[in-house]
C-alpha cells in the first residue's frame, strides 16, 4: 500500500489566476501575492504586461508600487499565455 502523504492543503500555496490587470485586477493580484498566494496575472495588453513586469504600475495606486517590487517575478507573475490558467486552483475575471 503506498504511503499516504502527511501534507495537508494548508501545507500547500494556493495558485491563483487574475484574467485582466487592469485597475481592478492588478492591484488584487499584488494584494493575493502579499497574502501568500502564487499569482498568474493575465492580460491581452502586451505593452501593459511588459511595463508591470518591469516592476513599474501603469496607473496611481497608493501602496501598491513597493508591494509590485518585491513580489514581481517571484509570487506574482504576468503573461499574455491563456494556457498558464492550467497551472492554477483559481481563476478569477476582471473584465471591463
Amino acid at each position: 500500500m503506498a504511503a499516504r502523504s502527511k501534507s495537508t492543503r494548508k501545507d500547500q500555496k494556493l495558485a491563483v489566476s487574475i484574467v485582466g490587470v487592469g485597475r481592478v485586477g492588478l492591484p488584487l493580484a499584488i494584494y493575493l501575492a502579499d497574502k501568500g498566494f502564487d499569482v498568474w496575472g493575465i492580460d491581452t495588453d502586451e505593452n501593459k504586461i511588459a511595463t508591470v513586469s518591469k516592476g513599474q504600475m501603469p496607473f496611481m495606486e497608493e501602496g501598491a508600487q513597493p508591494l509590485l517590487a518585491k513580489y514581481i517575478n517571484k509570487s506574482l507573475n504576468l503573461t499574455t499565455n491563456f494556457a498558464n490558467v492550467s497551472k492554477t486552483d483559481v481563476i478569477i475575471l476582471t473584465l471591463g
